[in-house]
């Protein structure tokens, strides 16, 4: 009876280890395998972006601003304080003397000073209230506006002050005048 429990003993032994040999193989081969899969995937992937057909173009509407059609006053009055709201006023009345035929009013979030197409905008950061022209790179009393643009440039201003009225009446005017002869530049020339 002993050989036979001995026996047994190096069976299961012989056993276990065989068992534990297989499944540490199969773990292996398990990995490969799903190493060699995931590789696959990986370059079906690859393909099946390169191949994969342009998306369908939805209907977009176009972007509005909640604030459009808002007062100007209203948005002085909710979106600036302090300085800022004293600058903005007194930006939009040199606009005002120095282009009568021109309107005001709240498009892309902000003041914009219109006469056959925008001139301006006016807009309050944190240090500063900028005052900019879309054709800010034409204007010829330009040389002191800011921006690396094509078209648009502006001016930084960080107190009330500091608004030199006279040469930004100029630019104001020199850009209303644009407008009237090149037509709109928000709109792509023809």
């Amino acid at each position: 009876m002993k050989a036979k429990t001995k026996l047994t003993k190096r069976a299961a032994t012989k056993k276990g280890a065989t068992t534990k040999k297989a499944v540490a193989k199969k773990v292996g081969t398990k990995k490969a395998a799903t190493t060699r899969r995931a590789g696959a995937k990986k370059a079906g992937a690859k393909k099946a972006v390169a191949s994969r057909a342009p998306a369908k173009r939805v209907s977009v509407t176009a972007k509005v601003s909640p604030l459009k059609g808002m007062p100007v006053t209203d948005w002085v009055k909710a979106k600036t304080s302090g300085w800022q709201t004293e600058a903005i006023v007194v930006l939009l009345e040199v606009a005002a003397k120095a282009a009568p035929k021109a309107t005001v009013s709240i498009k892309w979030g902000q003041p914009v000073i219109e006469h056959r197409g925008p001139i301006a905008w006016v807009k309050a950061a944190k240090a500063h209230v900028a005052i900019g022209f879309w054709r800010g790179r034409e204007l010829t009393g330009g040389g002191r506006l800011e921006g690396s643009g094509e078209r648009m440039a502006h001016l930084k201003v960080s107190s009330p002050e500091a608004i030199d009225a006279k040469w930004i009446g100029a630019l104001v005017q020199e850009a209303a005048s644009l407008n009237e002869r090149l037509g709109d530049p928000s709109k792509p020339a023809r």
